[in-house]
């Protein structure tokens, strides 16, 4: 029995020194460059994709700030858990519940509000008739408008 233990452990140390420098061995993919310019110059597109890339990753980590301050979110996630708290259950429905069903409300609330900034701004902006400067004026006024819809003055004049 430990003969049989020391042969499978000397042939897991052999495979485990060996198969790292077979996978090390392997070629690389070479990189592909386009020629965008018709010149002499050769821009390596896929540095900036990954750039473009890292660029919309990096601004999607503000997407939930923007969902709770500029929708109707984190009302209903409030009116939700205090009409849980009253029903008198601790955890019945459970916070990925209510967030859930706060989620598919925003969207059921805000549709219109995000159907007309698709057809005012998004649209025009895809078909290159505005610059991106146009089209975030024409995407903030229907949201500035649906906010100021559901907010009270005497809330306003605290800021």
């Amino acid at each position: 029995m430990d003969r049989r233990l020391g042969a499978i452990t000397a042939i897991a140390a052999v495979s485990a020194l060996v198969l790292p420098g077979a996978a090390l061995a392997q070629s690389v993919a070479p990189s592909i460059t386009i020629n965008t310019t018709g010149g002499g110059e050769v821009m390596n597109t896929e540095v900036f994709t990954g750039l473009k890339l890292a660029l919309l990753f990096t601004a999607m980590t503000f997407l939930p700030a923007l969902v709770m301050t500029t929708t109707s979110f984190t009302r209903i996630v409030i009116i939700l858990s205090l009409t849980r708290q009253a029903l008198g259950t601790a955890q019945t429905p459970p916070n990925q519940v209510i967030l859930g069903l706060g989620l598919f409300l925003t969207l059921a609330i805000m549709g219109p509000t995000f159907s007309k900034i698709y057809d005012e701004s998004l649209v025009p902006y895809s078909e290159d008739q505005i610059s991106h400067e146009e089209a975030f004026k024409r995407a903030f006024s229907p949201l500035r408008t649906f906010m100021l819809r559901h907010t009270r003055e005497r809330d306003l004049e605290l800021f």
